[in-house]
């Protein structure tokens, strides 16, 4: 089976796409087969994944890049409304399966040498009434790197983010800075200082503000190389 992992953030808008989707080519570049999933999105009116599709589209992949897996596999659960999962599967009806959800990741990630999959929002989102997505990431015994929304206030939500983590015995392999956000760039060099400092959680790297991925591709081709060091 492969190594597989999850992308978290500590909230909302914290950069997981465009990580995974970098992510993605770093591990290409290495002549690995990679695939991504997201588990469940919201917001999408399309009844797809736009956050899968702007990783394959950053590939220049289609959906049905990699024999034997279908859009199902990429993305098992997608909503219109734009919310937390446990409403937006609310406002249709629809219940989120877990056991399928493990049953679609074990069937994708059985024919990759690597699987990424991107969480939705934090760690803490509800998926329905009784479960929430770190639940799921524990249940599956997934390790995590958690992509860092470095702007005032990423103290507090990294912090945060990695207790939730730990108190369940969940694998953090490392942090991901996203830089692309206006804030005092001393703010957050010393964001990256003090949050390893106090989590004992090393970064993995810093993504800066880029206008293309591919512009940046040594900088997650590194990532990728210590991320497999680690799974």
């Amino acid at each position: 089976m492969s190594k597989s992992f999850v992308v978290v953030g500590t909230d909302t808008s914290a950069g997981k796409t465009v990580v995974c989707a970098g992510l993605f080519l770093g591990f290409r570049s290495l002549g690995l087969d990679v695939g991504i999933q997201k588990w469940v999105s919201t917001g999408d009116p399309f009844g797809f994944s736009k956050d899968v599709q702007f990783v394959l589209d950053t590939a220049g992949l289609k959906r049905d890049y990699f024999p034997g897996i279908t859009e199902r596999h990429l993305n098992p659960y997608s909503f219109v409304y734009p919310a937390s999962p446990h409403f937006s599967s609310r406002l249709v009806s629809r219940r989120i399966d877990l056991k399928e959800i493990r049953r679609l990741w074990k069937e994708y990630a059985s024919l990759m040498d690597v699987l990424i999959v991107e969480g939705i929002g934090g760690v803490m989102v509800p998926l329905d009434e009784r479960h929430l997505l770190v639940d799921l990431i524990r249940e599956m015994r997934l390790p995590v790197a958690v992509v860092v929304r470095n702007a005032l206030g990423a103290i507090n939500h990294s912090l945060l983010t990695l207790s939730a983590l730990k108190m369940r015995g969940i694998k953090v392999l490392g942090l991901i800075f996203n830089d692309a956000f206006g804030c005092n760039m001393d703010i957050k060099k010393d964001n990256v200082r003090i949050i390893q400092k106090l989590s004992g959680v090393r970064s993995l790297g810093i993504v800066p503000f880029m206008s293309s991925i591919r512009d940046y591709e040594a900088v997650f081709r590194d990532m990728a190389k210590a991320l497999i060091k680690k799974l």
